[in-house]
């Protein structure tokens, strides 16, 4: 609600809250790392075409927009939870620390932000975070916390980390055309399944049944659109939410003969 302000501007200045768009740019091309022949050169200028007009797609398509909007929610929520939970005030990690530490937050490093709270460093307004004013902590304090941040909000908008993901699927135009809708299913297994399983607490079966719902909706939407009313009965409508959910997704996949 409030891009301006001193927190969003913070966090933006420390690099946590830069459009994905504006990082990778795989339209630009700067080196060219193929055989100098008739037919590379050919294929290196679809490539790039194709890459172009992908991005072209982001912005047309608002999906660029709309993962701003996403990724600024992630980033303050981030935020307001590790502070809450810190500062004792019923934050959602607070009952497990192994949500903390997955964060990058093990005991030492949460204990050396949490003076930052007691000392008045970490600004408060009616319970949420108004400034960290990071300018003021220790270097390695404010490194830990910058890398923590960044690590929720990768995981909340489910993008790919370095070593996360496939170099061929992102860098190649002409693969990522055919299988770009597979590598993010591919991606959510350790991205979204494999991290909350390990952890299993409340926050992953709250995770689990919010994904059903999101995903129950969203299939809805997508029948009802496309015209299929007689697909909107229980049995389908859970099969769809299945199918859609983050958590679970993945799975029906891995019997779709196309994955392989």
């Amino acid at each position: 609600r409030a891009p301006t302000s001193d927190l969003a501007l913070e966090l933006k200045h420390m690099g946590i809250m830069e459009p994905e768009e504006m990082l990778f740019r795989y339209d630009q091309v700067y080196s060219l790392e193929r055989a100098a022949t008739e037919e590379a050169e050919w294929i290196a200028k679809g490539d790039q075409l194709l890459n172009r007009a992908q991005r072209l797609q982001g912005f047309t398509s608002l999906m660029f927009q709309v993962r701003r909007i996403q990724h600024k929610m992630a980033v303050t929520t981030g935020v307001n939870r590790i502070v809450q939970t810190l500062a004792g005030n019923g934050g959602d990690f607070v009952t497990n620390a192994a949500r903390l530490a997955d964060m990058g937050l093990d005991g030492a490093t949460s204990a050396r932000i949490k003076k930052y709270i007691t000392n008045g460093t970490i600004q408060m307004k009616n319970g949420e975070v108004h400034k960290l004013n990071l300018d003021k902590w220790d270097p390695e304090d404010m490194e830990s916390m910058t890398a923590s941040l960044n690590r929720f909000v990768d995981q909340q908008v489910q993008r790919a980390m370095i070593g996360e993901s496939n170099t061929l699927f992102r860098k190649n135009g002409i693969t990522a055309l055919f299988m770009h809708l597979k590598s993010f299913p591919l991606l959510a297994i350790e991205k979204q399944f494999v991290r909350n399983a390990r952890l299993a607490d409340d926050e992953t079966m709250g995770m689990f049944m919010y994904g059903l719902a999101m995903g129950a909706a969203a299939y809805s939407v997508k029948q009802t659109v496309n015209g299929n009313t007689d697909r909107l009965n229980l049995v389908d409508i859970s099969k769809g939410a299945f199918n859609m959910s983050n958590l679970t997704g993945w799975m029906p996949m891995f019997i779709d003969p196309t994955a392989f």
